[in-house]
Order: structure tokens, then sequence, then C-alpha cells
């Protein structure tokens, strides 16, 4: 073999082996970027996990929070609407009692008026008087009832007739008509509300009982804790009136 084969024979030999460390070298960068890049992707991908779950947790806590006012929305507007209720039961009750609607009780008066027992065919005491004189007439009545709803009566009767704003009490030949009940003597008032202001107020002087004094009319006055009036009984309906519309807010 000459000298030239023997010398190229070697170097062949180290080029190869240059080439295949060159090579395997090369792979390796590669394998080594390639797992370093796959271990940062994890690292990323651990990082948006454990912020998805961060979030995730700060929701459910957020969730139930927001049941938790809900819930307590929910009781209040429960109260708040029991309470409505009970207002509106006190209310209707107010109105029913202030319309006369209810049977009531309370201390107050009871005020007596009886024809005058000394009138006999006109003649009193030797003189000749009108025939209607010592008689308890509707605006007697209506003097009474008056004056003990102005001295702060908050429930009246006569003869057992509930007296309401609607009431009427008029003449009716030898009787006397209330709420379209005929009422003859004696008339009896009842009147709820303080006694002494009450009584006062019919015993003044010049008042009440003495202008029908005059007339021979007998008037007692009793004073009792539990006077009982009971509810206007007729009719509620209303034919022509209804509520008012509000005005327009301008």
């Amino acid at each position: 073999m000459s000298k030239k084969y023997k010398f190229q024979l070697p170097m062949a030999f180290v080029v190869m082996v240059l080439s295949f460390t060159i090579c395997w070298q090369i792979k390796g960068v590669h394998n080594a970027a390639g797992e370093t890049e796959i271990s940062s992707r994890i690292d990323t991908l651990q990082s948006e996990l454990k912020s998805a779950m961060d979030k995730s947790n700060s929701l459910s806590e957020e969730n139930s929070e927001l049941k938790s006012q809900i819930e307590n929305y929910r009781q209040q507007l429960s109260a708040q609407e029991q309470n409505s209720d009970e207002l509106l039961r006190a209310d209707l009750g107010r109105a029913e009692m202030f319309a006369g609607l209810t049977d009531v009780e309370g201390s107050g008066i009871i005020v007596e008026l009886k024809d005058a027992s000394n009138v006999q065919s006109g003649v009193v005491d030797g003189f000749v008087m009108d025939k209607n004189f010592g008689i308890v007439h509707d605006d007697q009545l209506l003097m009474f009832l008056n004056e003990l709803r102005a001295s702060g009566a908050e429930a009246l009767s006569l003869n057992d007739e509930r007296i309401t704003a609607t009431s009427e009490i008029r003449c009716a030949g030898p009787t006397v008509s209330v709420n379209n009940t005929k009422c003859a003597a004696p008339f009896v008032i009842r009147a709820i509300g303080d006694p002494d202001t009450l009584e006062s107020a019919l015993r003044i002087s010049g008042g009440a009982i003495d202008q029908v004094g005059l007339y021979g009319i007998e008037v007692t006055v009793k004073r009792d804790d539990k006077v009982k009036i009971g509810r206007y009984t007729g009719a509620t309906s209303f034919k022509y009136a209804s509520a008012a519309e509000e005005a327009e807010q301008k």
C-alpha cells in the first residue's frame, strides 16, 4: 500500500469520529433545548392552573357571600311584609273603630233624658203650657251629642244606635228617628271618653242640661268605667261617592 493511502485512511477515520461526535453534541443540544422548553411550559401551565384555582376559590367565596346576602334580604323582606301586614291591620282596625264598625268599650258616661213627669194635658203648676213642653225633641238630643263630641267623646250611641258621620237624628211624629230606627223616650246616650270632661261639658252653666231643664226634661248622668257601645249595623255601601284620585304632582 502506498504512503498516500496509508495517510488517507486514518484521516477518514478521524473525520468520521469527529462527525459522529459533532452530531451527537448537536442532538444533545436539541434535546436539552426541548427539555428546557417543556419544563418552561410546565411551569407556565402550573402557574396558570394555580391562578385559575385561586380565582375559582375567590369566586366560590363571593358566591357564598352573595347567597348569604340574598338570604338576609329575603328575611328582611319577609319581616317587612309581616310588619306591613301588622300595620295595615292596625290601620284597618283604627279606621273601622273611627267609622263605628266595631264594638267598643271604655270609660265614659251614660246620660238619660226623660220627658217631664209633671206634664199633664199641657198644665204645669197651674200654668197652661205648650203641648210639646217637657217632651224630649230631636234638636235637644243633637245638642247633647254635639256637646259630647266636641268634648272629646270617642264613641257615641243613642238608644243603642251607634252614632257615625252619616247618622241622622230627626223627628218622626211622637218618636225620634236614629239611623232610620224609631226611638222613644227615655233616651239613653252612651259616650266613651274622659268622664270628668264629658260630664263637665254637659253641666256647665247655661249648657245642655240647664237648657233642657227649662222645659222640665229630666236628665241623669252616671259615670261608668266600662261603657259598652255596639257597632253600626246599617248600610255602609256608597252609591254615588267614590275615592278621589290623587292630584298629579307638577
